[in-house]
């Protein structure tokens, strides 16, 4: 993941280019769930510490980031060909 132009841009630098995936463009927030996920942790690990540094609750979180790997499942999965 690179920061430019003050957005945060997730790169798969392991393809081959077929199917090419372009950059994906994240947000602040998507930002840093891609970078806990790309630690290695799971849904729950990231629900809580997403909630403990944002002070917000679990079950408001636990919802972004379902959908945020959701998302990022579905952008691994797809390509332009």
């Amino acid at each position: 993941m690179r920061k430019a132009a003050g957005r945060y841009w997730l790169i798969d630098v392991a393809q081959n280019g077929h199917p090419y995936h372009a950059p994906l463009v994240l947000n602040e927030s998507g930002a840093k769930m891609a970078d806990l996920f790309l630690k290695g942790m799971d849904e729950g690990e990231m629900t809580a510490r997403l909630s403990e540094d944002g002070g917000v609750d679990q079950t408001v979180v636990r919802g972004d980031v379902r959908d945020f790997v959701h998302s990022l499942g579905e952008y691994m999965n797809s390509g332009v060909k």
